[in-house]
């Protein structure tokens, strides 16, 4: 079972909220109640990360409630944050005598202002992938492995874009050591490029 797992990290595609508005034009948006974040720790999740087309849909607000959720329940997060600093942040886990480190970002998001930067919250995004891969570069240098989680391609595709596996492949040459994607709604395939995992797309399995 999951809670037999040394690291279990899984794609929170939601906030825990209850303030803001949805987005209009926006076929789906998705808030969850902050009560129902004890189902993390049941399931014994370590991990989530946040970076995906879901995670504003209802404004800044939930997701600030959503970073302080995680922490107040010991949840470890990756992928978004209150600047670009946060948001970009590695976050590592000791496991089997090593040091694993978690970095999340996304290449889909509905419209620019959902990016975090210096100044504003929101999303780590890897439409340009010069700061995603500078900050494989550096946890690299501290850490034993390390682990990026993606969200990318086109739902309901079976293929992955060749953007996906150009990107795959760069996150590795830069020092990942497995790529996990999400976002189609379905598998995609796997791949191993100089012997590290590419895992397109995970469907909807946590």
């Amino acid at each position: 079972t999951t809670r037999n797992a040394d690291i279990f990290m899984l794609n929170e595609e939601f906030p825990f909220g209850t303030t803001g508005e949805a987005m209009e034009d926006k076929e789906y948006t998705f808030r969850v109640d902050p009560g129902f974040v004890s189902v993390l720790p049941e399931l014994g999740v370590d991990i989530v990360t946040l970076a995906n087309n879901h995670m504003l849909d209802f404004g800044r607000g939930p997701l600030t409630e959503t970073l302080e959720v995680l922490d107040q329940n010991g949840i470890l997060h990756v992928g978004a944050g209150q600047n670009l600093e946060e948001a970009s942040a590695l976050k590592t886990i000791e496991a089997g005598g090593k040091t694993i480190g978690f970095l999340g970002a996304t290449r889909v998001i509905p419209e620019h202002p959902w990016n975090a930067s210096s100044g504003n919250s929101g999303l780590f995004t890897t439409y340009d992938a010069t700061r995603l891969l500078s900050e494989i570069r550096a946890a690299r240098e501290q850490c034993d492995y390390v682990v990026v989680y993606v969200h990318w391609g086109i739902e309901r595709n079976t293929e992955p874009e060749d953007y996906q596996k150009s990107l795959a492949r760069q996150y590795i040459d830069a020092g990942a050591d497995a790529v996990i994607g999400a976002h189609p709604h379905v598998l995609q395939g796997i791949e191993y490029y100089n012997g590290k995992p590419i895992f397109y797309s995970l469907g909807n399995f946590i």
